[in-house]
């Protein structure tokens, strides 16, 4: 949309890791962390990148994505130093359950940079409203502009005859704040017809996987929960399109993006309070439970137990809506008006988070 975008980002030290850079329309700068120092050995060629770029002629604005990583730390020092714009998008890591997990170690990282650093913002960017008021809950009083992610879909999803086999997705990572524990506790709850089955897709985080794999095994499921590693693009896209529900039992997200990929194809999705998607019970594109055994098993209950037509007739509204709601150009379109509006050339956007 003619705005000249430069990625920089760490990459990992081990070569073998892929990246999966962008090809087109975006110019990376990718910078090898130290095998030793991890993150804490790049910043310097960071912060070199940063202030080549931010010598070009016109105007240059910094969005820094996430938070606690030696390459944030670098990059909000040198937006101070240089007095330039710095929008910052926490990605649900001020959430509650993201703070308490590492708490010790982010605890002295708040101290040492880290809120210094947030204090320091030009603006926020939140995918949702509960994003937005988490960052307020910190006591941030900079701007925030609430922009939702945006999906990329098929242009038609072709979802096949429906068969004797039903089929509920996971496709995420394989991490703790997943809820993935909760989520085989309650399969087995429910005990749904042999018909059904669970697909967990997705790559495994800090060994996950073997605990949720255990669990499977100890309570007999095996025949029903199926594990099928992580998958391309094109891999995840026939997923979705031949699943006939699709759960997220999230602790904590702040937007949840695989929600909308789902609903864009047309799958009715169970997820949590945890998750800003209170929209899909009004709707009637899916069901939002507590994030507990108790509230998952519920929710798996109601939609096991409604015929898989009615699933089909509730998801192709789902992937209307879906479809409408979150296109990356709209998205992107809102992201160059704040980008605007903070460098004064521009009025205040919609966008603008109030409370």
């Amino acid at each position: 949309l003619g705005v000249d975008v430069h990625l920089v980002a760490g990459c990992p030290a081990e070569e073998a890791i892929p990246c999966g850079w962008p090809r087109q329309n975006v110019t990376v700068h990718a910078v090898r962390e130290s095998s030793l120092a991890r993150s804490w050995g790049i910043s310097d060629k960071f912060r070199r990148i940063l202030a080549s770029l931010c010598s070009n002629e016109g105007p240059t604005l910094i969005h820094d994505h996430g938070l606690w990583l030696a390459t944030n730390h670098a990059t909000a020092a040198f937006a101070r130093r240089h007095n330039c714009p710095r929008v910052v998008s926490p990605h649900g890591m001020l959430s509650q359950w993201a703070i308490n997990n590492g708490r010790l170690k982010k605890r002295l990282a708040w101290f040492a940079y880290q809120g210094r650093d947030l204090a320091s913002a030009t603006a926020f960017h939140a995918t949702s409203l509960e994003e937005a008021a988490e960052i307020r809950a910190f006591g941030r009083q900079p701007p925030i502009t609430v922009i939702p992610n945006g999906i990329e879909p098929p242009e038609k999803t072709v979802r096949p005859e429906s068969n004797g086999h039903a089929r509920v997705l996971f496709l995420s990572r394989i991490h703790p704040k997943k809820g993935l524990l909760n989520l085989v506790h309650a399969w087995k709850a429910v005990q749904p017809p042999s018909e059904w089955e669970l697909i967990i897709a997705g790559p495994d985080e800090n060994g996950h996987r073997a605990e949720v794999e255990s669990l499977v095994h100890s309570l007999d499921l095996r025949r029903q929960v199926k594990f099928i590693g992580e998958v391309d693009n094109s891999r995840k896209w026939t997923l979705y399109a031949s699943a006939d529900l699709f759960v997220l039992p999230t602790f904590s997200e702040n937007f949840g993006l695989c929600v909308a990929e789902a609903l864009s194809c047309g799958v009715p999705v169970i997820t949590t309070t945890a998750a800003p998607w209170q929209d899909l019970p009004r709707l009637g594109y899916g069901w939002q439970s507590a994030p507990t055994v108790e509230g998952i098993s519920e929710s798996l209950r109601q939609a096991i137990g409604m015929p898989r037509a009615e699933l089909r007739a509730r998801g192709a509204g789902a992937a209307d809506w879906a479809r409408r709601s979150f296109s990356w150009p709209g998205a992107a379109r809102t992201m160059i008006q704040v980008y605007e509006w903070l460098l004064g050339c521009a009025t205040r956007p919609i966008c603008a988070y109030d409370n």
